[in-house]
């Protein structure tokens, strides 16, 4: 039986860790993925948004995009080769699921407790970036019945010379097993509180 003041504290922890995990994901989406590689690839930033607030190239109040499909903006432009702009679209997401296996890494290193575990946990609900990212490359809309209807990473990739499938394999797959690890992690900890 789980303690009810447990359950409670874990579940705001949750609530309060995602309400500044999820802007956070954005703006590392668009800033260290596609803005840091976008301009490592030769590209030049003109224009970044995160959650309605534009952010470059001046500080203003955009407003989010129609049904929450446009949380962040990162518009690059002047990129020398289409490769570079090709890694910079990719690198979005990308950057997302490498923080979430890194979180899921840790978690599983580390016998941490309280906020910090919680944290690790919300972080390594990252990787869902790049599995929702990859839904509308099989017929469905980025939040299965809303959002959007093109997949930028399955399309970097591609045209990176990625073969489609691949792709898809390795990016549901990759982030479900990061998913599933994380759950695994938390119920082994649960069992060790328990026996301790």
């Amino acid at each position: 039986m789980i303690p009810a003041r447990w359950l409670f504290e874990v579940l705001v922890s949750f609530v309060v860790i995602l309400i500044f995990a999820v802007p956070m994901m954005v703006a590392w989406h668009e800033v260290a993925g596609h803005g840091l590689i976008g301009i490592l690839a030769g590209g030049k930033v003109t224009r970044l948004q995160v959650l309605g607030v534009q952010l470059w190239p001046e500080l203003t109040w955009t407003g989010i995009g129609q049904g929450l499909t446009n949380l962040g903006v990162c518009d690059l432009r002047d990129f020398p080769t289409p490769t570079g702009q090709r890694l910079s679209d990719l690198a979005g997401s990308l950057s997302t699921w490498c923080v979430g296996f890194a979180a899921c890494v840790i978690l599983w290193l580390y016998q941490w407790r309280g906020w910090r575990r919680v944290l690790l946990v919300c972080l390594t609900f990252w990787c869902t970036d790049l599995l929702s990212f990859t839904l509308p490359s099989l017929g469905l809309r980025r939040g299965i019945v809303f959002g959007t209807s093109f997949s930028e990473p399955y399309e970097a990739a591609t045209a990176l010379g990625v073969p489609g499938w691949l792709f898809q394999a390795l990016a549901i797959g990759t982030s479900l097993g990061i998913l599933s690890a994380t759950v695994a992690r938390l119920v082994t900890q649960r069992r060790n509180q328990r026996r301790g």
